[in-house]
């Protein structure tokens, strides 16, 4: 992501030694950037970079998460249970926690083609490796992205998924929102804070943060059809109530799972350990086997195919 005036004052460092003097890293950027709503993505970026390896190792070392965390991959994979053979979208894989415990929920044949991603190349890396732990192997294709530009066609896959992904984009939800339901085909499953079901403490919690809302008024105010929305009854952070929502799509036009340049959505295509859009003449870097498919990471190479 290209910086701001404001997120140009953010340094890697400085909020390095806040992370490490266990303050909120996300808070300490508002109050840096005189913004008291909406947390910046380039914060959400530095914040979980920082955070890097913390949930997979408090699977290792705390049973009831780890109990919490297999009970919410069996409900979430229950709901996944009409689709037979279905391709899968995680949007926001953090480390892959929640995505290998559905995953793990699911037969073979129902998840024979998975995609994740997060904003943190440095969580989806890790996330990549537990995966495959935890998986025997399944195949999944990580790669590094944005929620409000995703790197993906539309309409290319059966389930898309969150699971408290939107959590901290208060401000920009609507723009979330549209993204996933495109490249949706099927139905738009969405376990997020739930805000307009929370009591007053609850919802003042979430509001301090900068914690999404209102996503059902959106999805309706869209023409989208709700099919369910309701309490979630796995709760991570008991002052965190989460909430089901579910979105039909049913798209009568449905795309193979590709990459596409998230400037303009221009088609990739993989040359020289690389993906190229020869439409945009933008080149996106893979790095240690991640796809890194954000529009910071473009770079203008007109002549790559020459490589």
């Amino acid at each position: 992501m290209a910086d701001t005036p404001e997120t140009s004052k953010l340094s890697h460092a400085e909020l390095r030694g806040v992370y490490q003097a266990n303050q909120n890293v996300l808070r300490f950027c508002k109050e840096k950037l005189g913004n008291s709503a909406t947390n910046e993505q380039a914060a959400i970026m530095h914040a979980y970079e920082l955070q890097t390896g913390s949930y997979i190792e408090r699977m290792k070392v705390d049973a009831d998460y780890r109990a919490k965390k297999e009970k919410f991959g069996q409900l979430v994979a229950s709901i996944f249970a009409p689709y037979k053979s279905a391709s899968i979208l995680e949007a926001g894989v953090g480390e892959a926690t929640t995505l290998a415990a559905v995953i793990n929920h699911l037969p073979a044949d129902q998840a024979q083609c998975v995609y994740a991603f997060d904003l943190s190349w440095s969580r989806v890396l890790v996330g990549s490796r537990y995966f495959a732990e935890q998986t025997a192997g399944r195949k999944c294709n990580f790669f590094a992205g944005e929620l409000e530009h995703i790197a993906l066609a539309d309409n290319s896959f059966d389930i898309v998924f969150t699971a408290h992904a939107v959590e901290p984009n208060q401000g920009r939800e609507k723009q979330i929102l549209e993204e996933l339901y495109r490249v949706t085909a099927g139905q738009l499953i969405l376990v997020e804070p739930a805000y307009e079901l929370a009591d007053d403490a609850a919802r003042k919690r979430m509001d301090f943060h900068g914690y999404c809302r209102g996503l059902k008024d959106i999805a309706e105010a869209n023409g989208w059809h709700v099919s369910r929305y309701e309490l979630f009854n796995v709760y991570e952070n008991s002052e965190n109530p989460s909430m089901l929502l579910v979105i039909e799509k049913n798209a009568k036009t449905r795309n193979e799972p590709q990459y596409v340049s998230p400037v303009d959505g221009g088609i990739l295509v993989e040359h020289a350990g690389n993906y190229y859009s020869a439409e945009e003449g933008l080149v996106y870097p893979v790095l240690g086997g991640i796809p890194y498919l954000t529009r910071s990471a473009a770079i203008l190479a007109t002549h790559y195919l020459e490589v």
